[in-house]
């Protein structure tokens, strides 16, 4: 039932054996930090626990995810929570993704809630940089 909390994503229309095999829009989000006012349980809620907004699947089952796009680009969405920096869970999932499917020559968009480079010239704070998980997995 399409509304209902999503038990085993993504749940797919019927003629569509995998999520390959769907053709129509899918949508992913990222959280921001005013999706951790409230502990991430809106976000959790309206995007991860379930499977349809409008007519778009909605496969995402975290806050993160990664994404292979055609001729070798990947999205990698990634929560950095109210820490401006993705926690041990993502770095290990990111991580896995990159020695597991990445191929050589592949390119990566990172995508974050805000740009974290220019907030740490703004600030002053680019040797804190170098401390990061997002900085590791770069």
């Amino acid at each position: 039932q399409r509304g209902a909390v999503a038990a085993f994503k993504p749940e797919l229309p019927p003629g569509a054996a995998s999520l390959a095999d769907y053709r129509g829009p899918q949508c992913y989000a990222i959280p921001g930090n005013h999706d951790w006012f409230d502990g991430l349980d809106t976000f959790l809620r309206k995007i991860c626990y379930k499977s349809w907004l409008g007519g778009w699947l909605m496969p995402q089952q975290h806050s993160f995810f990664a994404l292979a796009l055609p001729h070798g680009w990947w999205v990698f969405g990634m929560d950095l929570a109210l820490h401006d920096d993705i926690d041990i869970h993502q770095l290990k999932y990111f991580v896995r993704v990159v020695e597991e499917k990445l191929q050589p020559g592949d390119a990566v968009i990172l995508v974050t809630h805000q740009p974290l480079w220019l907030l740490d010239w703004f600030h002053g704070s680019v040797a804190a940089a170098k401390d990061r998980n997002l900085t590791y997995l770069v």
